[in-house]
């Protein structure tokens, strides 16, 4: 069978046509030569029972069908053989039943005629498989009129023939529809495995471009709300900006491996902890990162500030874990981060050309929190004014000194985030934290043990020596 719609299908079909039209049309021509071998079987069964009439019906539209065939396979004209094969499947029964004296006398030849609508659905179509269905039903009440007279006016054939007729009919019928059947969910079932094979390299392709976006701008793209065209729009953001302090001089004293596994490590633990409060990652530069919030996604202005504040505490909390677990691994330099962070609005969307776009913020605001970064100390959370109003109400801040950015007049008060109050205010006692112009100091009492301390006593009293002999000297 697949042998010979193969070669229907090569045979019937145009170079033009796409595999499921040429898939319809060597099955219509298969059902078309089926039709022709049972039409010759009925006449030889008529001719052979002394049914003249019914035998000259059968003969001549078998003749018709099998001409149509073959102008099909000359001329390949799709439609018109179609039409023309449906016509007949449609009149040719309603003709046999009439010339053998109606339904009983027939054995209801005419559902042969029902195969008309049916491959209308399959080959056309559902729409116009309406009109044959209309044209079914007027048939089939034309001949229910007609059964009357043409039981009085036409000699009723033998009830062992008749017998014959109606077994020949239902089963005949019965084996062709369940044939089309057998086409219609076959051609069903390797469309739905072509479809699930797509969307299985769909979803394949779509998880792999996905971790060249942050998940909420691939879920705004992938659902309609975003559009990949070049279109930017000012929006109200949280900016932060991090690097590792001291990274350059840190690649010079380790194997590419090594950093390659340091840095991926870094980043890997950041990118999470960012995901984990919504923040949209811009981009990976090397160690630095540049995280917004605010945009496709925002829970308002405060939050999306408060949601930044609580990403870069944890980020600072985690680099404590990193640096113990890459000593372990024989990375002896600690490794310490420094972040920035600003509130303000900014122009995001889509910036490039046609055929490349990034989605991306730009603005003074986002200069000013890589700035707040770059002047930023090791474990420090630089923040700006505008971010310190929106949250100093849950986090514990220090005012620091205030910077002159370039492009802006006036100097920009910062704050150094210290933690989430609650927490502050519990661990305060234990912990000392002093930063300004030329120092740092942070110590945590509870971690520090008995040797360390008498080892920071003489620390701290060598350098508050130096501290009163250089003011002398002043």
């Amino acid at each position: 069978m697949k042998f010979l719609l193969s070669y229907l299908e090569n045979t019937v079909s145009l170079q033009s046509d796409s595999k499921n039209n040429r898939a319809r049309k060597a099955a219509l021509a298969l059902i078309s030569i089926l039709v022709v071998i049972a039409g010759m079987l009925w006449s030889v069964m008529y001719l052979a029972l002394g049914y003249n009439a019914p035998f000259a019906i059968a003969l001549i539209s078998t003749l018709f069908i099998g001409s149509n065939l073959a102008a099909f396979f000359i001329h390949k004209r799709f439609e018109i053989f179609l039409q023309i094969q449906l016509l007949f499947i449609l009149l040719l029964p309603s003709a046999l039943q009439w010339s053998l004296g109606g339904y009983a006398n027939s054995g209801s030849v005419i559902v042969w005629s029902f195969l008309a609508p049916l491959g209308s659905i399959i080959f056309s179509g559902l729409k116009k498989s309406y009109l044959w269905l209309g044209a079914f039903l007027l048939l089939l009440f034309t001949s229910t009129f007609m059964d009357i007279y043409l039981h009085l006016n036409i000699t009723s054939p033998q009830q062992l023939h008749t017998l014959l007729f109606f077994t020949m009919n239902i089963g005949a019928v019965l084996i062709v529809f369940f044939l089309v059947l057998v086409y219609f969910f076959g051609e069903l079932e390797k469309a739905t495995f072509a479809v699930e094979e797509k969307k299985n390299q769909l979803e394949s392709l779509a998880g792999k471009l996905a971790k060249y976006l942050s998940p909420q701008v691939y879920a705004s793209i992938f659902s309609g709300k975003q559009n990949v065209n070049i279109e930017t729009y000012r929006r109200r953001l949280t900016v932060f900006f991090s690097d590792i302090v001291g990274f350059t001089d840190i690649t010079d004293n380790l194997e590419s491996e090594s950093l390659t596994e340091l840095l991926n490590d870094y980043l890997n633990e950041m990118a999470n902890i960012t995901l984990k409060y919504g923040g949209t990652i811009d981009k990976f530069m090397g160690d630095a990162i540049m995280v917004f919030f605010g945009d496709p996604e925002s829970q308002g202005i405060k939050e999306d500030a408060y949601a930044c504040i609580s990403m870069a505490i944890e980020m600072r909390e985690k680099m404590k874990y990193l640096r113990d677990k890459w000593h372990s691994h024989g990375i002896a330099e600690p490794l310490h981060i420094r972040m920035g962070i600003n509130s303000g609005y900014c122009t995001v969307g889509n910036f490039g050309s046609e055929d490349r776009i990034d989605y991306t913020i730009v603005g003074g605001q986002v200069n000013l929190a890589s700035r707040l970064e770059s002047n930023a100390t090791p474990d420090q959370i630089l923040i700006s004014d505008e971010t310190y109003l929106l949250i100093n109400d849950r986090i514990h801040c220090e005012k620091m000194n205030s910077i002159q950015v370039k492009g802006i007049t006036k100097p920009v008060q910062t704050y150094q985030v210290i933690d989430h109050i609650h927490r502050s205010d519990i661990n305060q006692s234990d912990i000392f934290r002093k930063h300004g112009q030329g120092y740092l100091i942070s110590l945590d009492f509870d971690k520090i043990s008995t040797a360390e301390k008498e080892y920071l006593e003489k620390v701290f009293s060598q350098a508050l020596s130096t501290v009163v002999n250089t003011k002398k000297v002043q």
